[in-house]
């Protein structure tokens, strides 16, 4: 894994989640578990993650990602 091809993902990630699920960075960060300035860092800053919060912050959107694929498929009849 290339970590500046990831980061670029996880902006794009982390913006589509805000514009379509969770309508603000505070929303978001606290989801992630991190304060809404690492949020802010990375998407307007473009700050460079550190290593370990890069892979958490990878990981826990992955999650949320799969978590709102789930939402979006269930049916409350099954």
């Amino acid at each position: 894994m290339i970590k500046a091809i990831e980061v670029i993902k996880m902006r794009k990630d982390i913006k589509h989640l805000i514009d379509n699920y969770f309508f603000s960075k505070s929303l978001l960060a606290e989801a992630l578990e991190v304060c809404p300035k690492v949020l802010s860092d990375l998407i307007d800053k473009e700050v460079m993650p550190q290593d370990d919060k890069f892979m958490s912050l990878l990981t826990k959107i992955d999650m949320i990602k799969l978590q709102i694929q789930q939402a979006e498929e269930y049916d409350p009849n099954d």
